[in-house]
């Protein structure tokens, strides 16, 4: 079958034509009707054709309110493309999961096969005699794994596997079991490279907890490792950025650009906002006022704050 001919392209034609007459009498929506009978032809178009069409329902409204105000509109088409931008995200979070995501992880699960559970304490497992114990050694290694949660079992996976990446590009370098002096220069590469301090403290959280498993000694309370785990903490810290304090000329500008005759709105803003800064409240404390806390006097306004 032609492009030009094609039944999708023509539903899609039709559903364009709809929208345009639409918008025409001030709403880019379809009716019921048209989109009714517009979903049913997408419905009867022949297989392979009908997901490109299907696309057309994200684009059509079902209901062809007109928005009274166009702040509001526009509220509503940025949560309309938000929830858009979520749900494909969140398709392919799941693609990822069943996919790519979930062979990565069994790999790497397998990986510590060949690494660490066949160090530290596991060859003694091997030498079992007994069909009833050597059948619950072979379990083990899936209970072990199980004393993280998964997402946590992830993403230390994930940083052994970076680890491991690396130190099998060094001469000399053992993946497992990982040594202080070459973890301390892995975490210095980290810092240089990805500039993480999240990805520092991962990659020490991630071997110590393999070694750990192993029956090994935990690294991350290596002097060397905390000392240079400390000196990367502090380097890669991200400076807090102060918020600028609010000050009398501020608010009297605000006073000054609501003009003589402000609406309710600026002035119930205006409100807040003098209330606020004259009695030093906290916005849960200025939330939590009700018209039964204020009171007025010749002398100006008191204000009853109640401290739970």
């Amino acid at each position: 079958m032609s492009r030009e001919g094609s039944p999708a392209r023509d539903v899609a034609a039709r559903a364009g034509s709809s929208k345009e007459g639409s918008s025409k009498e001030g709403s880019a929506a379809l009716t019921g009707d048209q989109f009714a009978q517009l979903m049913e032809e997408v419905r009867r178009l022949p297989e392979g054709q009908e997901d490109a069409a299907l696309k057309l329902e994200k684009g059509v409204r079902r209901d062809p309110y007109v928005f009274k105000r166009r702040g509001n509109e526009n509220q509503y088409r940025f949560c309309e493309e938000i929830a858009d931008r979520l749900s494909s995200t969140s398709s392919s979070v799941v693609q990822a999961e069943q996919g790519g995501g979930k062979a990565a992880f069994d790999r790497a699960k397998e990986a510590l096969r060949e690494d660490v559970f066949s160090s530290g304490v596991w060859p003694l497992l091997s030498n079992l005699e007994d069909p009833e114990l050597r059948r619950l050694a072979k379990a083990l290694p899936a209970t072990v794994l199980k004393c993280k949660a998964d997402s946590t079992t992830k993403k230390y996976l994930g940083a052994f596997q970076r680890w491991k990446t690396w130190a099998e590009a060094r001469r000399g370098v053992p993946s497992f079991p990982v040594q202080e002096i070459h973890l301390v220069l892995y975490l210095q590469h980290l810092s240089e490279s990805i500039q993480s301090k999240s990805a520092v403290e991962e990659a020490v959280h991630a071997v110590s907890w393999l070694h750990q498993m192993a029956g090994l000694p935990s690294i991350a309370g290596s002097p060397i490792v905390q000392a240079t785990l400390g000196g990367l903490r502090r380097e890669l810290a991200k400076p807090k950025k102060r918020k600028e304090p609010v000050t009398a000329e501020m608010l009297l500008a605000m006073v000054e650009a609501a003009g003589p005759s402000p609406s309710l709105t600026e002035v119930r803003l205006l409100d807040i906002c003098l209330v606020a800064f004259a009695d030093f409240l906290r916005c849960e404390e200025l939330l939590k006022l009700r018209c039964a806390d204020v009171a007025f006097n010749p002398e100006g306004m008191v204000i009853q704050i109640t401290i739970q």
